[in-house]
């Protein structure tokens, strides 16, 4: 298995700004690694705050996918109660959104995993189509201020999609792969010219 970690570049372009009712802090697109770049939104009796878009390179990855998840780097002054800090994910260009929880972690920067397999599923282009905005709510008592300082992609995936056999479906000049975990004897691949590897 092979874990490919994608942070947002130093780099503008990964910023495409549809609504920014957060502070910025430093340059865009202000969720690069580092401390000093960042974004917060104070919450409370205030309602909904929502600061974004933001993107990822396209992944270099293939095969099968194993788990997806948003890695949030982010802390909570005042330790808001009743308030509620969310990151919108659409994988279709904008036109759907799902939302998910970050937990509250108190005064100090922690990572939290969000686990987004599940939308994902095996599709590379909802990965590579990925964006996400991030979303304070406020309640009814209570209030804080919640700073997100970077957020990482973490792609678990299997290479070629694990072990597979090709064959081929007729002349040689086109082939159909199959997945599989058994093994072919040589005797059935010599006959129907079928070539066995691990992706």
């Amino acid at each position: 298995m092979t874990v490919e970690e994608t942070a947002i570049p130093a780099d503008s372009s990964y910023y495409v700004e549809r609504i920014a009712q957060w502070g910025k802090a430093g340059p865009s697109p202000y969720l690069q690694d580092g401390d000093s770049d960042l974004v917060s939104a104070s919450s409370g009796l205030s309602g909904t705050k929502t600061i974004g878009d933001w993107h990822f390179p396209n992944s270099g990855g293939s095969g099968t996918i194993n788990s997806v998840k948003l890695s949030v780097r982010h802390k909570d002054a005042g330790n808001p109660p009743d308030s509620e800090l969310d990151i919108g994910i659409s994988v279709d260009g904008g036109s759907t959104w799902t939302e998910y929880y970050v937990p509250i972690v108190g005064a100090s920067y922690v990572w939290s995993d969000i686990d987004i397999s599940a939308l994902i599923g095996q599709d590379w282009s909802k990965l590579n189509n990925l964006r996400f905005y991030l979303k304070t709510y406020g309640f009814f008592t209570g209030s804080g201020t919640f700073y997100v300082s970077a957020v990482h992609r973490k792609t678990d995936y299997t290479a070629g999609g694990g072990p597979s056999v090709q064959q081929s479906l007729g002349d040689g000049s086109s082939w159909v792969t199959y997945l599989t975990k058994f093994k072919l004897p040589a005797v059935f691949g010599s006959k129907l010219g079928v070539s066995r590897h691990v992706g």
